[in-house]
């Protein structure tokens, strides 16, 4: 596998592609030095699908408008993530949609957006791919974060930012 640089550290995106970047300067920056070093250094990510990859998010480029909801949220409490960063798990790689580190204390999480829970294939996936995290000591509520939709039941910002609140505070 090779190394991926990521798209624009998003800070670098925000304030040179607008007008008013002398008045966004370190807006969306994470508070700490380490974590924004470690959020723009360059990763192992996937390097599957990536004409999948068509919406432009702070992070890059992202799948669905959901995943671009999630990064906008989390870049705009400057929250350090990366996005599909590789995850080893007893000798297979995974890619959750997002590795998040807690802004004050460090602490990683993974994020994982499941956004046709409606398709019974890719729910049998995604409960597959729950199973794995787990048995790697990835646990729902602790560590990892799942987010659902259907075609009926959309992801929506207010909860997004609920999510945020709760695991990352204010």
């Amino acid at each position: 596998q090779k190394i991926v640089e990521k798209g624009r550290p998003s800070s670098e995106y925000w304030t040179q592609n607008s007008g008013i970047s002398s008045l966004m300067s370190g807006e969306f920056r994470p508070v700490s030095a380490q974590l924004n070093e470690w959020q723009n250094e360059a990763f192992e990510s996937s390097a599957q699908n990536q004409e999948a990859r068509i919406i432009k998010a702070p992070c890059g480029l992202v799948r669905s408008k959901s995943e671009l909801l999630i990064a906008m949220e989390l870049t705009r409490k400057k929250i350090p993530y990366r996005y599909e960063c590789d995850l080893e798990i007893g000798g297979i790689t995974f890619h959750p949609d997002f590795t998040v580190r807690h802004p004050k204390t460090g602490e990683m999480f993974i994020w994982e957006h499941f956004g046709l829970m409606d398709n019974k294939q890719y729910a049998s996936r995604a409960f597959s791919k729950l199973q794995s995290y787990y048995g790697a000591g990835w646990i729902p509520s602790v560590n990892l974060i799942a987010t659902y939709e259907t075609a009926e039941k959309p992801l929506d910002v207010e909860y997004v930012d609920t999510l945020i609140k709760y695991y990352f505070g204010g």
